[in-house]
């Protein structure tokens, strides 16, 4: 038997015991799992805010508009939500896709319960049958929208039938009743997390206004790159596919608004949003990072070849891009102008996987990292028929990402110099705030903390 297939099959049995075990009990196990220590980090990210979002969860980009307002955040059921401060919370600014879910009605409780024909400016409602608890059949736009029928306004009232009227979705046709809970025909997209629904819902990633527009600019994973006007609504598709393919994993970009271009990341040409950690552990190396014209509207690949394609920044005098490989745990720079335009270097090598990259006022850089690197899991992604052979395993979904993370979840946030020099490093070693963070945005000395899996954003006043 191949030398290579005996140890990767003996390789592979020790990491399956070792995932069936507690590790945060057996120290001996835990050693291979625990990533070092980062000198100089500071464990205060414990100490931050929590501000909890309404029935989502994934707030994996944060953006503030060029009037200070916000933060915009892109969930997992594919809105665009706005937080409103803590007296009106978070409320839906922007959708990636349509059809979205008739998951809300514009009237009011007593309208649903009148017996009266009533016509409204998107809402017709009727009273066909004589009984004691009225059906109402209603036909109603998707957008706009007002309230949510699971809201405690309407909770005697449950969707229990729904048919499409329309082939492009704009109308669809609902009974409504009085009821205790809501039926299993409920659509799909109003579950905060739901990956086998991204490709319908969409899924929002990276966002960015344009200061001199106010527009907001989002790379949804599944339906490319779109923008939105300031005040919301559904966004339009600007770019969609690349060569004639279409994208499969958008990520994140940065707008040059002198130069009116958008530069982003795809991740993968070959796996989707919710195949992430098939692409990270088979070493998938099919990431780009591209340039959209606004004027022209072409797109132009700049970078080929990338492990796992994700955070873009501009450095202030626009001279160069940073783009996070997450696979390979480096920031990767491509000068723009002057004598090296054209060319692409390391601009930082990272003790964990880098996921959005945020320029400051000062020109720094923070770099939020999903997870640390223990000796495990470099291991495993440095050798990528490990990666491969653990894919082919029983393994869920949950103990692979348990494997690359370490076991404990936590937070780590990196502040880089232009130079790509470490200036600050900021843990919640112990994950007792903060989890996976995906991204930092540092507003007013403050720093906004969001998370591609937690129902929550984070903030912690410097």
């Amino acid at each position: 038997m191949n030398t290579r297939l005996i140890l990767s099959a003996t390789t592979l049995a020790v990491v399956a015991i070792f995932i069936a075990f507690n590790t945060r009990t057996n120290h001996h196990v835990s050693f291979f799992f625990t990533p070092t220590p980062i000198p100089g980090s500071n464990n205060h990210l414990h100490t931050a805010e929590i501000i909890h979002l309404t029935g989502a969860v994934g707030p994996e980009s944060l953006a503030f508009s060029p009037a200070g307002e916000g933060p915009y955040t892109g969930v997992a059921d594919g809105r665009i939500l706005k937080w409103q401060g803590d007296d009106l919370g978070w409320v839906d600014f922007a959708f990636t896709t349509s059809p979205r879910p008739a998951k809300t009605l514009s009237v009011s409780v007593e309208a649903l319960s009148s017996r009266s024909n009533l016509s409204l400016s998107v809402t017709a409602l009727r009273s066909p049958s004589k009984t004691s608890d009225p059906v109402v059949s209603v036909s109603v736009s998707v957008h706009p929208v007002d309230f949510d029928l699971r809201s405690s306004r309407l909770r005697s009232f449950c969707l229990v039938s729904q048919r499409v009227l329309s082939k492009d979705f704009g109308q669809e046709y609902f009974e409504v009743f009085r009821g205790s809970s809501l039926p299993s025909v409920w659509n799909e997209c109003v579950q905060p997390f739901a990956p086998e629904m991204e490709h319908v819902c969409g899924r929002p990633l990276g966002l960015r206004f344009d200061k001199k527009t106010g527009d907001l600019y989002i790379a949804d994973a599944y339906f490319g790159l779109q923008v939105v006007g300031p005040n919301g609504g559904l966004a339009t598709q600007l770019v969609a596919e690349v060569e004639g393919q279409r994208l499969r994993f958008t990520n994140d970009m940065d707008i040059d608004e002198h130069q009116d271009v958008i530069y982003f990341t795809d991740t993968s040409t070959s796996f989707h949003r919710r195949q992430f950690m098939s692409s990270i552990l088979s070493g998938d190396k099919t990431g780009r990072l591209m340039k959209y014209d606004k004027s022209s509207k072409e797109v132009t690949i700049l970078l080929r070849g990338l492990a796992f394609a994700n955070g873009v920044a501009l450095s202030t005098d626009h001279s160069f891009v940073l783009v996070a490989e997450t696979t390979t745990c480096k920031i990767l720079r491509l000068w723009l102008h002057g004598p090296n335009a054209g060319n692409s270097d390391i601009f930082a090598e990272l003790p964990g996987f880098p996921d959005n990259v945020r320029r400051n006022s000062k020109g720094e850089f923070w770099v939020a990292l999903h997870s640390k690197k223990g000796l495990l899991a470099d291991w495993v992604v440095s050798n990528t028929w490990v990666g491969k052979s653990l894919l082919k395993l029983p393994l869920s979904f949950k103990q692979l990402h348990y494997l690359l993370v370490g076991g404990k979840p936590h937070a780590t946030a990196i502040k880089l110099s232009e130079k790509g020099e470490i200036l600050e490093v900021l843990e919640d070693s112990e994950g007792k705030s903060l989890r996976f963070i995906s991204e930092v945005e540092e507003k007013n000395g403050k720093l906004w903390i969001g998370s591609v899996m937690m129902p929550f954003i984070g903030f912690y006043n410097r």
